[in-house]
C-alpha cells in the first residue's frame, strides 16, 4: 500500500510545501488504497477508512497523516521552519505527529525515490531550458 501512497508524491518537485497537496491528490490516493484490498493492517488504509467514515472529514488530515507515514519510513523529510534543516526519520525524530504539519511545512523527497517517482530536482527547474551545462 505503500506504492498507492506515493502517488501523492509522483510528479512532483523535489521539494514543495504540503498545501501543494490538492484535494484530488488526496482523494485519488484515497480511492486506490481502498482499491486495493483489505489493507486490514496497512495504516495507510486505515487512515483512509477513517476519513471516508468521518463525515465532514477535511482531506488535509489525510495529507497530514499520510506525511507522516511517508516522513517514518524514510521516503521524505520534513522542514518545519525556513530557519531550521530539514529532518529525516532516520537521523532525528523516527515519529512525527500529525499536529506538527501545517501547509507550510516543506516537504523534501529522498534523492534514492526521485527516479521512480519521476521527480523533478530543484536544480533542473532553476536551469534555463537550452542551457549549456559546463563541467
Amino acid at each position: 500500500m505503500l506504492t498507492t501512497t506515493a502517488t501523492l508524491l509522483h510528479k512532483r518537485k523535489d521539494r514543495f510545501p504540503l498545501k501543494e497537496v490538492s484535494e484530488e491528490d488526496a482523494t485519488k490516493a484515497i480511492t486506490l488504497l481502498l482499491e486495493k484490498g483489505d489493507g486490514s493492517r496497512d495504516p495507510m488504509a486505515a487512515e483512509a477508512r477513517v476519513y471516508l467514515d468521518e463525515t465532514g472529514s477535511d482531506y488535509r488530515e489525510f495529507v497530514k497523516r499520510a506525511f507522516c507515514i511517508l516522513y517514518q519510513v524514510g521516503l521524505v523529510g520534513m522542514k518545519f521552519a525556513s530557519h531550521l534543516r530539514t529532518q529525516w526519520s532516520y537521523l532525528d525524530e523516527p515519529v512525527i505527529l500529525p499536529d506538527r504539519l501545517s501547509d507550510t511545512t516543506s516537504v523534501r523527497i529522498h534523492k534514492t525515490f526521485w527516479l521512480a517517482l519521476n521527480v523533478t530536482p530543484a536544480e533542473r527547474q532553476a536551469r534555463a531550458p537550452n542551457a549549456v551545462r559546463r563541467h
